[in-house]
């Protein structure tokens, strides 16, 4: 097993536990398979893999995520329960079959906790909204305006830096956002 491969499963099976609660006595196998059990939630914990592993600054943009996710070693893959030959499948929502909205570029860090993939229209009023802590939650028009303009995350503090400009991606159109 290559130390990469051991870092990856460490960080997932840890934040894992942010999806399922503590004193859970299934597998490991079994917390992957919840933690990434939907489209949205498995594209947050990619968004957070490439935060660790690009110095905790988010993708510029779509093409640069799927270009990140497409390299990730197949066996890893497995452990996100994805297939890196599907990537365009991952960024659509299975509730609305609509593409996710994405910040882009956002900053995180160990402990943070930013909005970064959002259902477009969701189901009932309510839109899912996935965080780079682990965190899903369903929400109303307001907190998802919220969200997408950047409020609400639990932020480390960075030494009093300003954060950069949002880029969001609306199927495929971009629009820019500032925090």
């Amino acid at each position: 097993m290559t130390v990469n491969r051991i870092i990856s499963l460490c960080a997932l099976l840890a934040l894992t536990v942010g999806f399922v609660g503590c004193g859970e006595s299934d597998s490991s196998s079994a917390l992957l398979k919840e933690a990434n059990g939907t489209n949205i939630k498995r594209l947050a914990n990619l968004y957070n893999k490439y935060l660790a592993e690009d110095g905790w600054k988010g993708p510029k943009d779509e093409a640069e995520f799927k270009s990140f996710i497409s390299k990730i070693d197949p066996s890893v893959m497995k452990d996100f329960n994805a297939d890196a030959s599907k990537v365009d499948g991952m960024f659509t929502s299975e509730r609305d079959s609509k593409a996710f909205v994405i910040r882009w570029e956002v900053q995180g860090g160990m402990g943070a906790s930013d909005p970064v993939i959002f259902e477009d229209t969701g189901m009932d009023g309510q839109r899912q909204v996935a965080f780079t802590g682990m965190k899903l939650e369903e929400v109303g028009d307001a907190r998802y305006k919220d969200f997408m303009a950047g409020k609400g995350g639990a932020k480390m503090n960075l030494g009093g830096e300003t954060a950069p400009k949002q880029e969001l991606s609306i199927q495929g159109d971009k629009k820019r956002r500032t925090r």
